[in-house]
């Protein structure tokens, strides 16, 4: 990213309650970035994946917060997923087969999946005891 017009940092309580405020600041960001109403909404449901998992899983339970950073240029957003939890690169794990009937299928990995395919490119790393995805998208 090379012209970056925005940068913004949100800082909430990893827990569903944030889940709205969460989705608005990142829509905004998109919007802030020229994104379609398509792009901007495909953004937020892969957002959404990623979160509600971070408020799931990450903590355990224990309370926790998560960073959301958005870094906006025209027609490309990268929204960086931030928190202390315990280790988890969603990357790492097969996407399941999509062609499997819900019944031959074993639970779990969908809504990542899912989350890969609407975005350019998800990547994911750990530094100092930190959860990082990255997610960029073209809108």
């Amino acid at each position: 990213m090379s012209d970056v017009l925005n940068k913004a940092d949100l800082l909430v309580d990893a827990s569903y309650a944030e889940l709205e405020k969460v989705l608005d600041f990142v829509s905004d960001a998109a919007r802030g970035a020229c994104f379609s109403k398509e792009s901007t909404a495909e953004l937020a449901i892969a957002v959404e994946e990623i979160f509600t998992n971070i408020c799931k899983y990450a903590y355990e339970d224990v309370d926790g917060e998560a960073r959301i950073i958005c870094l906006a240029e025209p027609g490309q957003i990268r929204v960086d997923l931030i928190d202390s939890g315990k280790a988890f690169d969603p990357t790492a794990h097969a996407d399941p087969d999509a062609n499997l009937a819900t019944k031959d299928r074993k639970p779990g990995g969908l809504g990542v999946f899912i989350a890969k395919k609407l975005v350019m490119s998800m990547t994911y790393e750990r530094v100092d005891g930190q959860n990082r995805l990255t997610l960029i998208k073209e809108g």
